[in-house]
């Protein structure tokens, strides 16, 4: 397969990029272990696995470097990091490239086979119920996604699924902590992570993803009131398939953004 796409790209210094990334990936242990060092072990279980392993769950600590902990040597990603430069500048001299439809091709597969093993990661949390663990390990390698942030934004459009995708993580975290019916937890939450978007609704000058992010808190917030939640009006709330619907958005979201963090375009359809 290699040498029938070398033979339409020729050269080129992303198709390049494109195929090292391909070769890392097949490396073994002993050439992963030459690879920058990160803070975070990522899960190989299969993407479809969505029950709970004692021994395998990752928690927040994987994700937030402790400083109190300095000794022994450091622990090593199973992926390569993901680049800082964008994938429209040239290599060597950072200048801007003009990308045509060859490398706008190169430029999406590269950040697809560059991300997979995060964004795998990712769905595997949040099937999980770890929806906060998630939101860590999503801003630590995408910082480009914020509670205001509009770049899912379609014209008349501003606000979406998309666009109030941190709100979501915060709101399934809230979802979880009601499933486990620790309410002391609960209420540390809510007032520490999701007053905040209360909040930034209420300043004068709240962007409509702000306003629309307090709302959803709102609705969901009301699952507290409940004895039983699971025999309330807000019981679909805790489905699994809020999971599930979740992860997805979260994958296609990472993909999209492509668009906005690489400049190889934004029209991922899946």
């Amino acid at each position: 397969m290699e040498p029938t796409f070398l033979s339409l790209v020729g050269n080129h210094p992303l198709a390049l990029q494109c195929l090292n990334t391909v070769q890392i990936d097949r490396s073994s242990a002993s050439t992963t272990n030459q690879l920058s060092p990160q803070v975070i072990q990522v899960d190989d279980s299969s993407d479809e696995e969505q029950g709970s392993n004692a021994s395998g769950d990752v928690t927040m600590s994987d994700y937030v470097p402790s400083p109190a902990k300095s000794n022994g040597p450091a622990r090593t990603s199973q992926f390569p990091a993901t680049s800082t430069r964008p994938l429209s500048t040239h290599a060597k001299s950072g200048s801007p490239m003009t990308l045509g439809p060859i490398e706008l091709v190169i430029g999406r597969l590269s950040f697809h086979l560059r991300t997979l093993r995060i964004r795998k990661e990712l769905k595997s949390l949040i099937l999980k119920g770890q929806a906060q663990d998630a939101k860590c390990l999503l801003l630590r390698y995408f910082p480009q996604f914020t509670p205001t942030s509009n770049m899912f934004s379609r014209g008349t459009e501003p606000v979406n699924r998309f666009s109030l995708l941190l709100a979501r993580l915060d709101c399934q975290s809230f979802i979880e902590l009601i499933r486990l019916g620790n309410h002391t937890h609960t209420l540390a939450f809510s007032q520490s992570t999701l007053s905040s978007y209360i909040l930034a609704a209420r300043q004068p000058d709240a962007p409509p993803t702000s306003v629309a992010a307090a709302q959803m808190i709102g609705q969901v917030y009301g699952l507290i009131a409940y004895p039983d939640p699971y025999v309330s009006p807000l019981a679909d709330c805790l489905d699994a398939r809020h999971r599930k619907r979740l992860a997805e958005d979260v994958n296609w979201a990472v993909l999209a953004s492509a668009g906005a963090a690489t400049g190889v375009g934004e029209d991922w359809s899946m």
